[in-house]
């Protein structure tokens, strides 16, 4: 855990020295983490179903027909997934489900002192939730929309549901965050749904 500490602290003060992001301080970034660490990592399961909240996304999103490993449709067996990072479909033991805001930038933006109820609702909260590849989310890590945004063609729900997850739950927006949405916005009302 140090190591991805390390790794993030390093990447961002990269990023700064560029001078399009402006990073967190060192304390900052761990102080995230730290509470990222203590996020309850759970899916959720709805009232009269089988499905957690990971699998409902999965479906909901699928790029084709999905397989199933069970008779009573609970667990995936297969399927294919259109990443927001690349211009690739991908396998199921490929596909992640990741927060569009993660818990580390909540943390940062108004998100200090939630209940575990909160934090699960937070992370469950199918506009908060996306399907990125491996690499495309490690790229991404805690990242706003200033120094990362998806393919093209996710810009208007990118943008859309990022003010609405950050509305939802009381997050503050950054200046520079802001614009970065308004670009894309801007970008997305010119092309043809």
């Amino acid at each position: 855990m140090i190591k991805l500490r390390v790794a993030l602290i390093a990447l961002l003060l990269m990023l700064a020295s560029c001078g399009e992001y402006a990073a967190p301080s060192a304390a900052q970034a761990d102080e995230a983490s730290q509470q990222q660490e203590s996020w309850p990592l759970v899916w959720l399961v709805e009232e009269g179903s089988c499905q957690d909240t990971e699998t409902r996304v999965l479906v909901e999103n699928a790029a084709n027909l999905i397989t199933w490993a069970d008779p009573e449709a609970c667990q995936l067996a297969g399927g294919a997934w259109q990443s927001w990072g690349r211009d690739v479909q991908l396998p199921l033991s490929l596909t992640w489900v990741v927060p569009l805001v993660t818990p580390a930038h909540a943390v940062q933006h108004g998100a200090k002192g939630w209940s575990d109820e909160q934090k699960i609702a937070f992370t469950n909260d199918h506009d908060n939730l996306i399907i990125l590849d491996t690499i495309s989310a490690k790229e991404r890590g805690d990242l706003s929309p200033v120094s990362w945004v998806p393919l093209e063609r996710f810009w208007c729900q990118y943008a859309t549901r990022w003010q609405r997850v950050k509305q939802r739950y009381g997050l503050t927006v950054e200046e520079e965050e802001a614009k970065a949405l308004a670009r894309m916005l801007e970008q997305c009302e010119s092309t043809p749904d």
